[in-house]
């Protein structure tokens, strides 16, 4: 597989913020202050605070639209997502995700159900099984086409601490995150806020927020962030004006793997939006459906005469999968890792699977799916260390397989 290193580049970007803190702390009022200031005018707010948002409707000249799902399953959130890009909403804010993890309905409950399904019946069965619509969730969410800020329930306990009198009293604090652990990685601000209305800063990429402390936090905050985000050299893509090109009816395969690299690169490729008819897809599903439709059939080669008994025993011959032939896999690929074959009992199962996808791949844009599909499996806790290291050799002779084949 060949790598090539590229310059770095300063780019502009969209707002990736997390608000944390127990009921009170003012997380609402702050993200929507915050989302007034990155996209004036633009705004849309996922309600799953019993409209409690909606007491700050036309304050200080702020106007948005609001949906409040009943439940919150993974595919809730996508399809709000959705739904909001395609009207294009410049800033969206969830308030809160807590909900779409501990809710009704959320992961966790999802999880519970799954469980229950299996064969096993435990825990761990139901991760197996809904890690990847919380993958699909964060991965609609982190490649949203516009700013996106997210308020996070957290834990509360009471501590004895000194008031400002020098005297013990008990206080309520906020600690952990309602949400998944690990989440706030996700973001490019996360910051907690306590019930002083007082906002600390925990993570960001912004130098000049590092280590902020705030209280009442306000415009001047989001606009610190906003020109941050707007200091760079390259424009920031149209996702609306892409799905176009996708839908174009006289698009072309080639235009199609272009956009495809395009969207990749730009990490917008998972983000979720709606098809030609409405329904919520993954972007790069939707390039590779309509590669898919645009692809010629491939014919498969006639056997040679002494061997046409064993051809016919073994099927069918592939046909040429080098690229730019009929039989070109570049839209035959699996359009995302998290569907293929997590459901295997264990590891066996998974590499005899693996094995035949690698078999069949016969492209450099194959090849480079095959690295993410194990990449994946990784992740997940699908294969062990050394499984994996043997399997990424496999991809290698294969790689290496490929090249020899075109220089042939």
């Amino acid at each position: 597989m060949k790598i090539e290193f590229t310059p770095a580049v300063r780019r502009k970007t969209r707002a990736r913020v997390a608000l944390c803190g127990p009921s009170g702390s003012g997380k609402t009022y702050t993200a929507l202050s915050f989302a007034h200031v990155f996209a004036p005018g633009s705004v849309a707010l996922i309600d799953t605070e019993k409209e409690s948002a909606d007491g700050y409707e036309g304050l200080n000249g702020w106007h948005w639209v609001s949906f409040k799902p009943a439940t919150y399953e993974p595919e809730v959130l996508i399809d709000a997502l959705a739904a909001a890009a395609a009207a294009g909403i410049e800033c969206v804010v969830i308030d809160s995700l807590s909900h779409f993890w501990m809710g009704t309905g959320g992961m966790l409950e999802q999880v519970d159900n799954a469980g229950r399904r299996s064969r096993s019946g435990n825990s761990f069965a139901g991760w197996k099984e809904m890690r990847p619509a919380e993958r699909r969730m964060i991965d609609a969410m982190t490649s949203y086409p516009g700013h996106l800020i997210v308020t996070m329930r957290t834990k509360t306990e009471w501590v004895i601490q000194d008031n400002e009198r020098g005297k013990k009293e008990p206080r309520r604090i906020g600690t952990k995150p309602e949400q998944r652990e690990g989440i706030e990685y996700e973001f490019s601000v996360v910051a907690d806020m306590d019930l002083d209305n007082v906002l600390t800063v925990t993570k960001t990429r912004v130098p000049t927020l590092k280590r902020g402390v705030f209280t009442e936090p306000g415009p001047e905050v989001a606009q610190t962030i906003l020109d941050w985000l707007t200091d760079g050299g390259d424009a920031l893509p149209d996702l609306n004006a892409w799905r176009d090109r996708a839908l174009d009816k006289h698009a072309t395969r080639e235009g199609l793997l272009a956009l495809l690299a395009e969207a990749e690169e730009a990490h917008v490729d998972r983000a979720a939006m709606q098809d030609e008819t409405g329904e919520t897809v993954m972007f790069r599903d939707l390039i590779i459906r309509k590669g898919r439709e645009l692809a010629p059939a491939a014919v498969p080669e006639p056997a040679a005469p002494e061997s046409a008994a064993r051809e016919q025993q073994k099927g069918p011959r592939r046909a040429d999968r080098s690229e730019g032939t009929p039989g070109d896999d570049s839209f035959y690929v699996r359009p995302e890792p998290d569907a293929f074959n997590w459901a295997a009992e264990d590891d066996a199962e998974f590499v005899t699977g693996f094995l035949d996808r690698l078999t069949e791949t016969g492209t450099a844009a194959g090849i480079k799916l095959r690295h993410r599909d194990l990449e994946s499996a990784k992740a997940e806790l699908q294969v062990t260390p050394q499984t994996f290291a043997e399997l990424t050799g496999e991809i290698g002779k294969r790689a290496t397989a490929i090249d020899a084949e075109r220089a042939a």
